[in-house]
Order: structure tokens, then C-alpha cells, then sequence
């Protein structure tokens, strides 16, 4: 009786917690939560990793360029000395510190797999905490005490991303650490999951294309504003998966219907969610593959190892919170070390899937793994250093970066280009009807917005 009067209750505060009127969501969601009430239990399937490892030793050898280097394609790890991101839930680490179901509302942006720094990787696996082993004096992660330069924000959608950018590139500007012009950054991007999850109801008014828009936006932003920087872009987690997480007990499904709502609307609807959620990464690969963001001291690689991943009941669960919608503190260091290693995958070569990504077996367990430790001679892929080398996404100790010539890949980059004309000119035509529907809409930019300046560039918003 106690476990399921627990359960009620974080069903509600989960419910309250995003509800704003009572629709026809809000009276099924009801409904659901009277279904189960007088159950025996809230048929939970979460299991229980508080106990399970979520950090893993780190010994690399560290190698150091000799002198800073002027190009983003020779990138080791030591030379990356700030370290930022951008996104929703997940990249802020919402509830991913949870102990209990009345905590899941609280951000743990300290343990976030793609800004947190607290303590060290033996303790947690983020980005952060691996790339201090190669550069002990990395700025930019996020604390207990600091949010450091993490400016997700929980809730966020695609057509946030463009401010959230230049919040970002006005704190890295203002930071007396950095040295804005000379220091070289990483910043990742993990946004889209609330657009998908949402897109049922919304398509009449947000479609592939308007958050392809966005994401241009947001990029042809940083690409002006931010120099030395290497931008990841990881791939949102396939709504296949969410709806199998969603039918994990009455607390998920619940949290879901109102969360989530297209995940828990039926195959058919999901099917629909998944060909737009395809949609929009084409229309993104192909954007990349033009070359466009190809510079010397600025590169955009898509990390694709969530975009096929595989749900499975007892596994999946493991490395969800408490809410069943974000990661628990396991599940962030997975998450870590699938992009760590996606970082050093060819370009054609990446896994596109979390297990295969990680390599860490049908648990997830992090016991007896280490972290992936790149050759001397190995940098941060690049489509500009990967050329096209493909390789077995298992096969991380025999990685190396691709030695083709520079014509050679000049060559790729020119067929690229061309053949990525067509796309990059309905993307532009997209940002067009993007901003059009965003005025329409009253949208306008925060004082001091990089937009509002006409010597920007940038078109004002009003």
C-alpha cells in the first residue's frame, strides 16, 4: 500500500508539475492515474543502479601539440580548454541525481554527461571529467556550486537554440579565463526531444524543416560569433525507444501522456513522429556535408550513437531516472562514454546506436571499463581529417585518423558541396518562413540579443 500511495504521488507532482489547464490530456492523464490507484503496486519496471558503478579509470597517456594549434582538424584532447553546452532536460542533468520521486524536478547540471565536472571520472563519466585528465586546467564545467558555461535549459525546443547560443557566447566573452579569441572550445548541442515529443500536436505549426531552421540559426551564429571552437551535435534519442519506456508501469506512461504525449498516442502516430525525426536529421547530415561549416578554426560532426538506439526493458530502464524521461546518474556516464568514443569515429563510420557506441555489454554496466584512450597521432575526427575511411564501430583500438592528401579531401569537400546546394538553399528558404511565422507570432529578441544589432548580420526579430 505505501509503495503504491509512493507512486500516486509522484504521478501527480509529476502531472502538476506541467500541467497548465484541464484539456482532454489532462482528463485522460486523470483517468490513467484512477486506473492504477487501486492496483497493488504502480508495476514499476525501473531498476534500481544506486548502487552500480559510474565512473571508470582513465589511463591515457596524454600527448601534447607542441604549440597551439591553428587548426581545428589537428585537435587532441589536451588542446580543448574550454568546455560548453547547450539543450534541454537532459544536457541541464534534471533529476539525474535523484534518490527520491519528489526530487526529480531538481538539476544536477554537476553530473550532466556533457558539461558536469564534478569530482572526477572515477567518480562520474562525463566529457568534462575525461577531457580534465588530458587538460587539468579546463574551464567552462558545470559544479555543485556553478552552472559554469551549461546553458540548457529544461523544456527547451529547437527554436530556443539560437538564444541559448548567444547567452552562451556573451558568458565566454565575459569570462576572465578565457582567452575568447585564442583559446580552443568545445560546445555540444543535445536538443529536439520536447519538438518530437510534442510533434503531433504541433505539426501544423512546427515541421522538419522549421527545426532544421533553427538549428541553422543557431549555427550560423556560433559559426560568426565563436572562433576556435568544435561543435558536436548529438543525434535525439529515437522515438521508438521513448514509446518502450513509456509502457514501463503506470508513473511512466502517466509522465509521458502529459510529457511526452506522441509517444503515448498510438504505432501509428509514433511512425509519423519517426519519419520527421529522420526527416530533419537528413536534412541536417546534408547540411553538414556541404562543407559549410568545414573552416580552419570551426567544424560542426554530428554525433549520431542515440539515433537508432535499441529499448529493452530491463536495460533501458536502467539508465532512466526516477521520472522515466531523463538519465539517472548511470545513465549520464553511459551516455559519456558513447560520445567520448563517437568523438573518434570516421565520419562514415560512427555507431548510430547506444549499445554498439559503448561497447559495455547488455547491461550497461560500467564495471571493469575503462576509458577509450586515443593514439598520439589521432585528433578529433573531422569530415575535413576522417575522409571517407569507414571502419567496424567495435574496433576503437585500431582507430586512426584517415592520411588521405589534401587534394583528396579537397576533392570530397567539392562533390560535397555541389551535391548540397539544393539542400542548403531550401534550408535558407526554410529560415525565411521560419522567421516569418516567428514574427507573426510576437517573438522578439532579449535586450542585448547578438540578433538585435544590425552590424551583427542578423535579421531583428520583432
Amino acid at each position: 500500500m505505501a509503495t503504491m500511495l509512493k507512486c500516486v504521488l509522484f504521478a501527480i507532482l509529476m502531472v502538476e508539475a506541467h500541467s497548465i489547464s484541464l484539456e482532454n490530456a489532462d482528463k485522460n492523464m486523470i483517468n490513467r492515474l484512477a486506473e492504477y490507484i487501486s492496483s497493488e503496486d504502480c508495476d514499476d519496471s525501473r531498476v534500481d543502479t544506486s548502487s552500480e558503478p559510474t565512473g571508470v579509470p582513465c589511463n591515457c597517456e596524454v600527448f601534447k601539440s607542441d604549440k597551439i594549434p591553428t587548426s581545428v582538424h589537428e585537435l587532441r584532447p589536451s588542446d580543448i580548454k574550454v568546455i560548453g553546452a547547450i539543450g534541454d532536460g537532459i544536457t541541464a542533468g534534471s533529476s539525474a541525481g535523484s534518490d527520491s520521486i519528489l526530487d526529480t524536478l531538481t538539476e544536477y547540471r554537476e553530473l550532466s554527461f556533457l558539461a558536469g565536472g564534478q569530482d572526477n571520472v572515477e567518480t562520474i563519466v562525463t566529457l568534462p571529467n575525461i577531457l580534465k585528465k588530458f587538460n587539468p586546467s579546463l574551464v567552462g564545467f558545470s559544479t555543485e556550486r556553478s552552472i559554469g558555461l551549461n546553458v540548457a535549459e529544461t523544456g527547451a525546443r529547437l527554436n530556443e537554440l539560437a538564444c541559448q547560443a548567444a547567452e552562451l557566447i556573451d558568458m565566454m566573452k565575459s569570462d576572465k579565463r578565457i582567452n575568447y579569441e585564442q583559446d580552443w572550445k568545445m560546445v555540444t548541442i543535445l536538443v529536439g526531444g520536447n519538438d518530437f515529443c510534442n510533434y503531433c500536436v504541433d505539426k501544423d505549426d512546427a515541421t522538419s524543416s522549421d527545426f532544421m531552421s533553427a538549428m541553422y540559426e543557431a549555427l550560423e551564429l556560433l559559426m560568426d560569433e565563436m572562433p576556435r571552437v568544435f561543435i558536436n551535435i548529438v543525434s535525439t534519442v529515437n522515438p521508438h525507444d521513448l514509446s518502450t519506456i513509456a509502457s514501463q508501469g503506470s508513473v511512466c506512461t502517466t509522465v509521458y501522456m502529459k510529457s511526452c504525449p506522441c509517444v503515448t498516442a498510438g504505432t501509428e502516430i509514433v511512425a509519423q513522429v519517426h519519419t520527421a525525426m529522420e526527416k530533419y536529421q537528413d536534412l541536417l547530415n546534408s547540411l553538414i556535408e556541404t562543407g559549410r561549416y568545414e573552416k580552419n578554426d570551426f567544424t560542426v560532426v554530428v554525433q549520431p550513437y542515440l539515433q537508432n538506439q535499441v529499448a529493452d526493458k530491463s536495460v533501458e530502464m536502467s539508465l532512466m531516472s526516477q521520472d522515466c524521461i531523463n538519465l539517472n546518474k548511470k545513465g549520464q556516464a553511459v551516455y559519456a562514454m558513447g560520445l567520448w568514443r563517437s568523438m573518434f569515429s570516421s565520419i562514415k563510420g560512427k555507431p548510430t546506436d547506444l549499445r554498439t557506441a559503448v561497447n559495455l555489454g547488455s547491461s550497461y554496466s560500467l564495471e571493469g571499463a575503462e576509458i577509450y584512450c586515443p593514439s598520439e597521432n589521432q585528433y578529433f575526427v573531422t569530415s575535413t581529417n576522417s575522409g571517407s575511411a569507414t571502419f567496424s564501430a567495435n574496433s576503437f583500438d585500431t582507430m586512426a585518423v584517415d592520411d588521405s592528401s589534401s587534394s583528396s579531401n579537397g576533392a570530397i569537400v567539392a562533390v560535397s558541396v555541389i551535391g548540397g546546394c539544393i539542400c542548403l538553399v531550401a534550408i535558407i528558404a526554410g529560415v525565411i518562413g521560419y522567421r516569418r511565422v516567428r514574427q507573426r507570432q510576437g517573438y522578439s529578441e532579449p535586450e542585448g540579443h547578438p540578433m538585435m544589432s544590425s552590424s551583427a548580420g542578423y535579421t531583428k526579430f520583432s
